[in-house]
């Protein structure tokens, strides 16, 4: 007979790290799961009969399955192309009933974030009863710690992760969206490290417009969520929180690689944190690792300490604002070594132009003169002339005798160009 799905046939337990999950004893365990696959048998799937369940899905001898807190994966293949297939261990309608609307939402839309998922409301059968399943493209990637690992000696790269992650953020929130549980395992890197994408993977914890005024089924992760958030706290603000201590994180490794290479100097583990902990959060003022990251010598970091400071001490988590990057606040941007070496008797000027992205085209004149960031001189008759090309959008860029430095924000709906350091009078 058929799993009904409007009959709750659950009794409260913990999982094994401590959350609280329905257990249900009709749904099958991680083995049972695994053993029916192996069998084989006709009618065992409703989509998935063509597949090839893969017998070791991360390496040599590393099993057929990966077990969650509330769901086993699995890695399978048709056609050369390869997907991740989830089972749930726990009977959780709302769960599933979400998950539907999820992915008839995430199917509509272009994200490079997302990953192709469909739910499968009744696909595998064991011992009579279907069971529900979700089926995605597996990513080529790895994890945010471990890509952490790879760049952490290179602080452009870190800083183009934290532009990626404000990016990443903005785009959420701009279609009404919330992940709800960013961690290090959710945020998944693929590509190269000098040409890489973020991706968003385990779709259960989604904030979509159609939630609106429903509660969240999952907490979130500790170390990336507020001590204070509750269940009413789901929206498409949700993960602002999360976002500001990915960049303050990312911040403190820049000036201190030490910290990651050693995490028993402030008592965390860079599997599950990216340096701060829950307890750091609940009580910053008795934190060993904020007393440690205060005492470098960087305005971007206490910049980013400061904000962290603020929304922890708050009870309500709308006082939190939209993450953005600490040179998009027009502070304390390091100077370039160079003097300014223009004059008022000068007939060109050296600035310097930037871009939120980068690598966006400069034209004076419609003539290209590179790509951002860059340093051009510009004539005084030019200072009217000067573009930046992002897409089919140009941005004109209004030169002044003052200024040396400009840079233009395209992540913005209302970008603006803004004047970043002006040059001191010792300097004419």
């Amino acid at each position: 007979m058929p799993l009904d799905y409007s009959k709750n046939y659950t009794r409260l337990g913990r999982s094994s790290t401590g959350r609280k999950h329905p257990v249900n004893m009709l749904f099958p365990s991680a083995e049972q799961y695994s053993d029916r696959i192996k069998e084989k048998a006709p009618g065992t799937f409703y989509v998935l009969n063509d597949f090839t369940f893969i017998p070791n899905i991360v390496g040599k001898d590393s099993g057929p399955f990966l077990k969650g807190g509330s769901a086993v994966l699995f890695k399978a293949e048709k056609n050369s192309q390869v997907s991740a297939v989830r089972f749930f261990l726990y009977d959780e309608p709302e769960k599933f009933k979400r998950y539907e609307a999820v992915c008839r939402y995430l199917n509509r839309q272009s994200f490079s974030w997302k990953v192709k998922t469909e739910f499968l409301r009744k696909e595998i059968t064991i011992q009579s009863e279907n069971y529900p399943a979700v089926i995605m493209d597996w990513v080529d990637g790895i994890s945010l710690n471990q890509f952490v690992d790879r760049i952490i000696s290179d602080p452009a790269r870190l800083s183009k992760l934290q532009h990626d992650l404000v990016e990443l953020s903005s785009n959420l929130e701009t279609h009404g969206m919330g992940h709800g549980d960013l961690n290090l395992h959710h945020i998944l890197v693929s590509g190269e490290v000098t040409n890489f994408i973020i991706r968003l993977v385990d779709y259960d914890s989604i904030y979509i417009e159609e939630f609106k005024g429903q509660n969240s089924l999952v907490s979130g992760s500790p170390g990336f969520q507020h001590p204070s958030r509750l269940a009413s706290d789901f929206s498409a603000t949700i993960d602002r929180f999360s976002i500001w201590i990915l960049l303050a994180g990312l911040e403190a490794l820049k000036m201190d690689p030490s910290l990651w290479r050693q995490p028993e100097k402030m008592g965390y583990n860079h599997s599950e944190n990216l340096l701060f902990t829950f307890r750091d959060l609940i009580d910053p003022a008795q934190s060993r690792l904020f007393q440690h990251l205060k005492t470098l010598n960087s305005p971007a970091l206490q910049f980013y300490l400061l904000q962290l400071e603020h929304f922890c001490a708050a009870s309500n988590l709308e006082i939190i604002t939209k993450p953005e990057l600490f040179r998009s606040h027009g502070k304390a941007v390091q100077q370039p070594s160079h003097k300014w070496s223009g004059t008022a008797d000068d007939t060109e000027w050296n600035v310097e132009i930037k871009s939120l992205p980068p690598g966006r085209e400069v034209l004076i004149n419609g003539i290209k003169k590179g790509i951002t960031p860059i340093q051009i001189k510009v004539a005084k008759k030019d200072f009217g002339k000067v573009e930046v090309v992002n897409a089919s959008e140009k941005r004109q860029v209004l030169i002044h005798e003052q200024v040396r430095v400009y840079e233009i924000d395209f992540l913005k709906q209302q970008s603006q160009v803004l004047p970043v350091s002006r040059m001191e009078a010792d300097e004419i």
